[in-house]
């Protein structure tokens, strides 16, 4: 149909929105140290389709279900912007954070993770290689009436050319069109996810004001520079969402163009910075 459909898209954070229920001593250990590392994760989809993918599930799958279930959505499918536990779950000082593995086993839904994180990812969370789906740049995930598909759009020109191409697949009725964007640095498999055109779900790549942590065992300077160099030629208008809160809850490209992490910065400048 030729008809704009309306969007589903749920920010949650732990502590407003999950991590809410204490029913087993683990929660009780864990649940604070979510609300202060200010966890973001995301619901996705089409509100008349009744269908979403959560990205990043994690701390508490059960309460993440919930706010789909209260909202009328079913959860298809998870996207994982990168292998970390505090966004996938797995065991960090001899605990298991609940995460995608859960939510494989409570619903049984594929999990979507860059190429480069997917191994991390099985072997951290122990999640099968049957139920992962690692992804290339560029694919598109596109969830419409027909289903879940990843379509292989390699671009033309900068960002702001492919948002203007997805969102007007999204307009012309096509599906909710969400890009997977390979953007190491904090990681090897990192990646952001934009949402039709418009909505920039960023994971730990950029925060409002800053950016995720570079000098972990497998972070790599100079691929953040790049990966922050590619989200820089998106639309100012574009919302950016962070997988932390640190700086705020969202913000714009334009704004990190400004007075971010998006600004003008050569290789040199960036690597006496950062």
């Amino acid at each position: 149909s030729g008809k704009v459909r309306e969007l589903f898209f749920r920010q949650l954070l732990s502590g407003r929105d999950v991590c809410l229920k204490i029913t087993n001593p683990v929660q009780k250990m864990v649940y604070p140290f979510a609300h202060e590392l200010q966890n973001l994760m995301y619901l996705i989809g089409d509100k008349e389709l009744g269908k979403c993918v959560v990205v990043d599930p994690c701390w508490d799958i059960r309460g993440i279900i919930e706010v789909a279930t209260k909202n009328e959505m079913e959860i298809a499918a998870t996207v994982l912007t990168h292998y970390h536990f505090d966004h996938a779950g797995g065991p960090v000082s001899g605990i298991t954070v609940e995460g995608a593995y859960d939510l494989v086993r409570l619903i049984n839904v594929p999990v979507f993770v860059n190429e480069h994180d997917s191994e991390p990812v099985r072997k951290s969370n122990g999640i099968s290689s049957a139920h992962l789906r690692p992804t290339k740049h560029h694919d598109v995930l596109v969830l419409s009436a027909e289903g879940l598909r990843v379509e292989s759009r390699k671009p033309s020109g900068e960002g702001a050319l492919w948002a203007d191409e997805d969102h007007k697949q999204w307009e012309a009725g096509k599906g909710v069109q969400m890009r997977l964007l390979h953007t190491p640095g904090h990681s090897p498999g990192s990646m952001c996810i934009l949402v039709n055109g418009r909505d920039l779900v960023t994971g730990d790549t950029l925060f409002a004001g800053s950016c995720g942590r570079i000098d972990l065992g497998d972070s790599d300077k100079v691929a953040m520079w790049h990966s922050l160099r590619l989200l820089s030629t998106l639309p100012g208008g574009t919302v950016v969402w962070p997988g932390h809160a640190y700086g705020g809850d969202r913000s714009t490209v334009e704004r990190e163009q400004r007075a971010g992490f998006l600004r003008s910065l050569s290789l040199e400048q960036w690597k006496k910075m950062a």
